[in-house]
């Protein structure tokens, strides 16, 4: 089970491992979403911006979050994986784990990430939307607010399906090296909103959606072939895909 842990965290696949614990159901708390925080309209990043935003997402990760992070896939796990080790996602569930489903009575905990979480890992700042320019193509958020951040938003990154969701590709760390190069450069022109991530993302939709049913297809008959000649009989079982389901040994059905 480990082995397949540390290689889907090394490919960049989104998955879960959860424990399975008999319990009423209870919804986590809603909590405020604030990111790095709120910007005037005249906001432009400077190198202090930058190092900042390192330092809270290196919190955030070096805690509970970091291995959500790293389960979670893609460009929030590629940035996580400068912080952590995939072995990271084996110290786990944590005792911040909530329930992510339900198999009968049975609860399944496990690791997750909030959207004030996601916020902080992309780098997100939110400005007043009245006034506020659209030059670096501000996302309108909920009415008052516009996004601009230092990555693409989660939201964003998924929503251009120009990279694949189900593996962390060449092309994806293209990407990113290219942005980490503009950034150690010159910080200022590397903060915009979604639609101008939007433009950057080279769109591929119809050969990546292709590929990514594929392989989620390919990807989850492996884990269920794996699982059913394994047989784990502990608590700490694993998913990579949220359509899996488990009976009570662990065994993918």
């Amino acid at each position: 089970m480990a082995v397949v842990a540390r290689e889907l965290t090394r490919q960049g696949t989104r998955f879960s491992t959860v424990s399975v614990v008999e319990r009423r159901y209870v919804a986590a708390p809603a909590l405020p979403i604030r990111g790095l925080g709120t910007r005037p309209a005249t906001f432009k990043p400077t190198i202090t911006d930058y190092n900042e935003y390192l330092r809270r997402r290196e919190d955030l990760l070096r805690g509970p979050r970091g291995r959500a992070a790293l389960m979670h896939g893609g460009l929030v796990a590629r940035i996580a994986r400068d912080v952590l080790d995939v072995d990271t996602v084996l110290d786990g569930p944590s005792l911040d784990s909530i329930t992510i489903g339900q198999h009968g009575r049975f609860l399944l905990f496990d690791d997750r990430l909030t959207r004030d979480d996601l916020d902080i890992i992309c780098g997100v700042y939110y400005v007043p939307s009245e006034g506020a320019s659209l030059k670096a193509g501000g996302q309108r958020g909920d009415g008052t607010r516009m996004h601009f951040s230092w990555w693409p938003q989660v939201s964003t990154w998924d929503a251009s399906r120009c990279f694949l969701r189900t593996e962390w590709t060449e092309l994806a760390e293209d990407f990113y090296q290219k942005w980490l190069a503009k950034r150690a450069q010159n910080v200022a022109d590397t903060v915009f909103g979604a639609t101008a991530w939007k433009a950057k993302l080279r769109k591929q939709n119809a050969v990546t959606g292709a590929i990514d049913e594929c392989s989620e297809h390919y990807q989850s008959g492996y884990l269920q072939d794996y699982l059913r000649n394994t047989r784990p009989v502990s608590s700490f079982m694993f998913a990579s895909f949220p359509k899996l389901k488990y009976d009570l040994e662990g065994t993918l059905m």
